[in-house]
């Protein structure tokens, strides 16, 4: 299988996500730190977690870590991998002498400086850290203050009434200004409209919560179609995903999340326990041709409401064990309403069948997924083109 640009470079972002060093030869040392989220109160911004990626051009001993991971993953000679990993860092010097930068796909891009020194500039929309994959930064916009123009005072109105003191030829004023009568009955009015709303509609009462990343809105509540799979054990459906239709019979059990080495441990000890699966599918094969639902314009994050409803058909859609499967996640939770409402977004969008990867291991998120394949590599052409359509990061999850 030969190599191409898009290939090592997908290869160097995929290493850097689940590494934090990575060396390529004749080229320099790429380092990806764990950074923390950070907050700026005077602008309301939050920028969640992250990997930053340092480089240094300076580094020349090579350990071979990395020509041995390209010849495993693609089933090539290590000859070979060496040699099309050479011509990748010539081809790549050219360019860079020529044009003074060169982009890395998903990662940023090298420059020379004055100096004629590499240096590497990170993408802003980079992000290497599994756990933190799909959260958005977060902007609290204040909300607007309506400058209201004060009215003018209204006139009291005087009535006269007798007084009834000693002295009979005297008269007292009582003032009663209308206006306040006015404002007490606005205020009954509307604190008993609302205690009658909430409690009829005490669902509404969610849209309060400060943690939701979602506004409160009413929506159609569409379900999607279910295809079934037979089991031996338990019944879940079909794993045919939209917008890539595909059908597949796992023949072995991959028990990997790419997040972090200690979950791939955790997530290989629990696979160990489950009873082996045997699909029954259709004779049909997977097909790498990607169908974007008609009606989707745009982001998958546009235009996102609040509606943490559970889904219907939730023991086709919540994953608890192993599958053998290739995952596309388009965004990560921790808090379960979350992922209920993105899988609703998803599916009145247009998406026939996404899922939801519950948390296993050492892994506390809920992943939503849009698809997944039984073929590793058709499950990074989809992603590469599911990024190209959405202009939006995808990560692929062996589960």
């Amino acid at each position: 299988m030969p190599f191409d640009k898009q290939k090592i470079e997908f290869h160097i972002k995929e290493w850097l996500m689940e590494h934090s060093s990575l060396l390529v030869p004749n080229l320099g040392q790429f380092d990806a730190v764990y950074k923390s989220a950070v907050v700026f109160p005077s602008i309301h911004h939050i920028l969640p977690p992250s990997k930053e990626i340092t480089f240094y051009p300076s580094a020349k001993h090579n350990d071979g870590l990395f020509e041995n991971y390209l010849a495993e993953e693609n089933k090539v000679p290590l000859l070979e991998v060496e040699t099309k990993l050479k011509q990748y860092v010539t081809a790549l010097k050219i360019e860079l002498g020529a044009q003074r930068r060169y982009a890395i796909q998903g990662l940023g891009q090298l420059v020379l400086n004055p100096q004629d020194v590499m240096e590497f500039h990170q993408a802003e929309d980079a992000n290497l850290l599994g756990d933190a994959f799909g959260l958005p930064n977060l902007l609290q916009v204040k909300p607007l203050v309506e400058n209201i123009q004060p009215s003018e005072p209204e006139e009291d109105i005087v009535i006269e009434m007798p007084d009834f003191s000693e002295d009979d030829n005297q008269s007292g004023k009582i003032s009663f200004p209308v206006w306040r009568y006015a404002a007490v009955a606005t205020l009954v009015f509307g604190a008993s409209t609302g205690v009658w709303y909430l409690s009829r509609n005490p669902a509404a009462l969610g849209s309060l919560n400060p943690n939701t990343w979602f506004s409160a809105a009413p929506t159609e509540e569409k379900t999607s179609p279910k295809d079934t799979v037979k089991t031996s054990t338990t019944q879940d459906t079909n794993t045919t995903q939209d917008p890539a239709t595909t059908t597949d019979t796992p023949t072995k059990k991959v028990d990997t999340g790419k997040e972090s080495q200690s979950t791939q441990k955790t997530d290989k000890k629990t696979s160990k326990s489950d009873p082996e699966k045997t699909y029954t599918a259709s004779a049909n094969t997977e097909q790498s041709s990607i169908q974007v639902p008609a009606s989707l314009q745009g982001k998958l994050s546009n235009n996102l409401v609040f509606n943490p409803q559970t889904p219907a058909n939730l023991a086709q859609v919540l994953i608890n064990k192993p599958m053998a499967r290739f995952f596309v996640v388009a965004a990560s939770f921790g808090d379960q309403r979350n992922a209920y409402s993105f899988y609703n977004n998803l599916v009145a969008k247009g998406f026939k069948n996404p899922k939801i990867i519950s948390p296993n291991g050492q892994n506390k998120l809920y992943r939503v997924t849009i698809a997944d394949y039984g073929n590793k590599k058709q499950a990074q052409d989809n992603a590469s083109a599911y990024e190209k359509q959405f202009q939006e990061n995808f990560w692929i999850l062996e589960f």
